[in-house]
C-alpha cells in the first residue's frame, strides 16, 4: 500500500499578479521509510485537480499511475469514478488539512507531502520541479541531485494551464500578455494631441499616423497546447535564398521562437529584436522604455506572449526583425500545423539553405558589398575587409544543416 499525505496551508487560486504571475504552491513530498531519503520539491498550479496532483505524483517520481487508488481526507474518501476526482481543487482545502493519496497495489512506498509555501511563478510554467534527491527508480546515490529525465520534463507540459486570464487595468478578464504590454496612454495621446492642435492643425494623414495603436487581441479559437506547427523563415533582400524550416511547438513563446531562429540561421544574439503584427511591436524590453516608444505603437513582451496566442491559421506570416542598426528582415510563415509528432523540445530545425551574413556588416546591401570585396583578391579593399571579418572568401551559398541542428537542439534542450 502507498500513502501520500498532502497538507494545505495558505492557499489562494485567484491570486495573480498583474503580468501573469501568480501563487504557485510549493509541495515537499518524502518517501518515508526510506534510508537515503528520497525527496522532491515541485511547485503547483492551485487550480491542479486530486487526478492530476495523482499524475503528478507517478511522473516526479517514476512510478506506474495507479488506477486503484483513492484520495482520503477525515472521512471522506473520493475514487477516480467520483465526479470531484477531476473537478476538486487544491485550492479548496483549508490551512492544515491533510490529504492521502493511497495506492491499493505497487510496492508498498509510502509518500509525504506537505505544502511549504507559495511562490509567485508564471502560471504557464506550471508545476516546475525545483529540487530534490535521489531517484525512487534507481536508489542509487551515485548522482543523487540527478533527478530530472527529459522525459520527465516533456511530460509535465500536460499539467501546464496556459489561458490563464487576470484581471486588466479596465476590469476585463484579460491574458497575461495583454496586461504586460507598454503603450503611451490613450489619456496621454489626447493630451498630446490637443497641445498639438492649438499649434498646429493637422492633416488627416498626420492624425492617422499620430492615433492610438490598435491592440494585438488574441485569436477566438486557439489550437491546443503541444500542437507541432511547422514554419518557414526567410531571410530577405539577400544575394541567394537563404531561409530554414523549423518545427515548434504550438506553446512557444515569441522569445523562445527568437532564440531558434537566431540559433538556426547563425546569428549571435548581439542586438535587439522584434516581431511585428499591426500596430503591435513583440519584443524584449523594459517598463521603464516605454517614453522612448513612437505614438502608434503597442510593444508586447516577448516571453509572455506564446505563438498560439495569436497565429491564424496556414499561410499567416510576420516580418521578424533583427539588429535595427543593419535592419535584417526575415518573414516568419506558417506552413504546416497539426502534421505529425510535436518537437521534443520547443523548437528544432529540420532543413535549409544559404549562408548567415557575418554581424555588423552593414545590412542586406553590406553584405553583398562584402562579398564582391572578399571574393576578389585584386580588390584595393580585399586584406581589410578579410581582417575585418576573419575570413578571406564568403560563400553565400554554404550552410550545413547538421551542424545547425545540433547547435539549436544544443541551446534548446
Amino acid at each position: 500500500m502507498t500513502i501520500v499525505i498532502l497538507k494545505i496551508m495558505n492557499i489562494a487560486s485567484d491570486d495573480i499578479g498583474r503580468k501573469g504571475m501568480m501563487d504557485g504552491i510549493e509541495l515537499r513530498i518524502s518517501v518515508n521509510e526510506r534510508k537515503p531519503p528520497i525527496w522532491r520539491r515541485i511547485v503547483v498550479h492551485p487550480e491542479t485537480t486530486l487526478e492530476e496532483l495523482h499524475g503528478i505524483i507517478a511522473l516526479i517520481f517514476e512510478v506506474v499511475i495507479e488506477p486503484s487508488h483513492h484520495f482520503k481526507f477525515g472521512r471522506d474518501m473520493i475514487r477516480p469514478d467520483d465526479p470531484r476526482y477531476g473537478s476538486l481543487r487544491i485550492s479548496t482545502f483549508e490551512p492544515g488539512n491533510v490529504i492521502e493519496d493511497i495506492f491499493e497495489t505497487g510496492k508498498g512506498d509510502r509518500f509525504r507531502v506537505k505544502v511549504v509555501k507559495k511562490e509567485r511563478y508564471r502560471s504557464e510554467k506550471l508545476p516546475v520541479l525545483i529540487g530534490g534527491m535521489r531517484r525512487l527508480a534507481t536508489g542509487l546515490d551515485e548522482y543523487p541531485y540527478d533527478i530530472m529525465t527529459d522525459q520527465m520534463e516533456s511530460e509535465l507540459r500536460r499539467y501546464r494551464r496556459y489561458d490563464d486570464k487576470i484581471t486588466g487595468l479596465d476590469g476585463r478578464k484579460v491574458e497575461p500578455w495583454q496586461v504586460a504590454s507598454m503603450t503611451h496612454s490613450d489619456v496621454l495621446y489626447k493630451e498630446m494631441m490637443e497641445e498639438l492642435i492649438k499649434f498646429m492643425p493637422l492633416s488627416s494623414r498626420a492624425e492617422k499616423r499620430m492615433r492610438a495603436p490598435k491592440r494585438l487581441e488574441p485569436v477566438p479559437e486557439k489550437v491546443p497546447p503541444g500542437t507541432p506547427i511547422e514554419i518557414r523563415v526567410k531571410l530577405a533582400n539577400m544575394p541567394v535564398p537563404v531561409w530554414r524550416r523549423l518545427l515548434v511547438r504550438s506553446e512557444i513563446t515569441f522569445h523562445e521562437l527568437h532564440i531558434a531562429i537566431q540559433f538556426s540561421f547563425g546569428w549571435n544574439n548581439y542586438h535587439l529584436y522584434e516581431f511585428r503584427i499591426g500596430d503591435s511591436s513583440i519584443q524584449s524590453f523594459d517598463e521603464d522604455d516605454v517614453e522612448d516608444f513612437p505614438m502608434g505603437i503597442e510593444v508586447v513582451d516577448a516571453s509572455l506572449l506564446h505563438l498560439r496566442d495569436v497565429m491564424v491559421g496556414k499561410g499567416w506570416s510576420i516580418p521578424y526583425i533583427y539588429d535595427f542598426g543593419d535592419g535584417w528582415t526575415h518573414v516568419v510563415k506558417v506552413t504546416k500545423i497539426g502534421s505529425g509528432a510535436a518537437p521534443f523540445n520547443m523548437a528544432e530545425l529540420l532543413d535549409g539553405s544559404g549562408a548567415c551574413p557575418p554581424e555588423d556588416c552593414g545590412g542586406p546591401y553590406g553584405y553583398m558589398h562584402l562579398i564582391k570585396k572578399l571574393n576578389d583578391p585584386d580588390d584595393p579593399e580585399h586584406e581589410e575587409m578579410a581582417e575585418c571579418v576573419g575570413e578571406d572568401r564568403i560563400d553565400p551559398k554554404k550552410f550545413d544543416v547538421e551542424e545547425a541542428k545540433e547547435h539549436v537542439r544544443m541551446v534548446l534542450s
